[in-house]
């Protein structure tokens, strides 16, 4: 098993999701401040 690989497809996994949530905080921010 390539560790290398592995980490690599997790973190493309993973980076839609972070970016999903820092949207949902930075609208949440907007709307308090709004």
């Amino acid at each position: 098993m390539n560790n290398k690989l592995m980490n690599k497809q997790s973190t493309v996994a993973l980076k839609p999701l972070i970016l999903e949530e820092s949207t949902k905080k930075i609208r949440e921010i907007s709307r308090r401040t709004a």
